[in-house]
């Protein structure tokens, strides 16, 4: 009779360790599917009340290069401009830097000097600037994003 408790006992305990683990693996897959949805949902960045993707579009700069590894950037568009992002690819490795106006951007009309940060960029080779604008996180207060445009301009070699 006291074999039959033993094996009762340990009857009772299998079910609540399966029961534990199906919660926890539940629980785990939930957090991976949470986290898969929400990469592919991003959030919303906006300009003006619209996708800051349009604000893009009107986004038009000159670019000439200058001595002294300096280029001047003219503001033609509609849109104030945060910054530059500068790409370079040379022997299939891509190199990115920063180009701004000392903290001031670039206003809609204005034209400026800057200097080509050196390194990492050659710039005796041909690179590439993307715009970069701010915009507001939709459904958010006092929350601000940035948003390198699709679209660059070739600087070529000199």
């Amino acid at each position: 009779m006291d074999m039959n408790k033993k094996r009762v006992n340990k009857k009772a305990l299998s079910p609540v360790i399966a029961t534990a683990l199906l919660i926890m693996l539940v629980l785990v897959l939930a957090v991976i599917i949470f986290f898969w949805l929400r990469s592919l949902i991003s959030e919303q960045v906006e300009k003006k009340g619209a996708d800051i993707k349009f604000s893009c579009d009107n986004v038009n700069f000159d670019i000439k290069k200058t001595i002294n590894n300096k280029i001047v950037i003219a503001n033609r568009g509609n849109v104030p401009v945060s910054y530059f992002e500068i790409r370079q690819t040379t022997a299939g490795t891509s190199t990115t830097a920063k180009v701004d106006n000392a903290g001031n951007g670039f206003i809609a009309g204005d034209s400026v000097s800057v200097l080509i940060p050196n390194p990492p960029i050659d710039p005796n080779k041909e690179f590439t600037l993307f715009p970069v604008l701010v915009g507001s996180v939709k459904g958010a207060t006092a929350n601000y994003k940035y948003y390198t445009c699709d679209q660059g301009i070739k600087v070529p070699a000199l």
